[in-house]
């Protein structure tokens, strides 16, 4: 019986077929991955501005302080918030035993009735992603190339995921004219 020797060209082949499934692949796993850290950028962002609003339904203005602040973080919250410094109304933290990358930054208006909650990545795919309070918004702003192609990408999945439309559907009533009650057709 012979042995069948394996040819050079089609060691090459099978690399070459191995790179272009690599290749096909690796788009879709950069952004399942940063999809994973930026959710968790985000999650902190709106608890942070949460708290933020808490805070202000009690005493009609925002906090600069941490202490008011971190009692109004649910108990179950991932990690710690650690003040990193302060510069005027900006603060800077971090999220500890969190493995995500972000700077976070927390800027109130000069008037306490407002602010931004900021996460910023940087790298290969650098971005920012903001959550203002009182009136959320949210915005995400590539710093480089992959950014903001990550950034198109993750803001239309966030609003699919949070301004889903609803369905209109003919058998129920208009929202302005009361439903009519009566007896069923049979």
């Amino acid at each position: 019986m012979k042995k069948k020797k394996v040819s050079v060209k089609n060691l090459v082949i099978l690399l070459g077929l191995l790179i272009v499934a690599v290749a096909a692949v690796l788009p879709h796993f950069a952004w399942v991955l940063e999809r994973a850290h930026a959710g968790a950028g985000l999650a902190t962002l709106v608890q942070v501005s949460v708290a933020e609003n808490n805070y202000f339904l009690e005493h009609h203005s925002f906090t600069e302080d941490w202490r008011e602040l971190d009692t109004r973080f649910p108990p179950d919250l991932p990690g710690k918030f650690a003040p990193v410094s302060a510069v005027s109304r900006t603060r800077f933290f971090q999220v500890e035993e969190s493995e995500d990358g972000f700077d976070f930054r927390l800027e109130l208006a000069e008037d306490l009735k407002g602010g931004t909650v900021t996460a910023q990545r940087n790298g290969l795919i650098a971005y920012t992603l903001q959550e203002s309070f009182p009136y959320p918004h949210f915005s995400c702003t590539g710093a480089n190339a992959a950014g903001r192609w990550f950034c198109k990408k993750f803001t239309e999945h966030t609003d699919e995921i949070m301004f889903k439309p609803q369905e209109k559907n003919a058998t129920s009533p208009s929202e302005n004219q009361p439903e009519k009650i009566g007896p069923k057709k049979t």
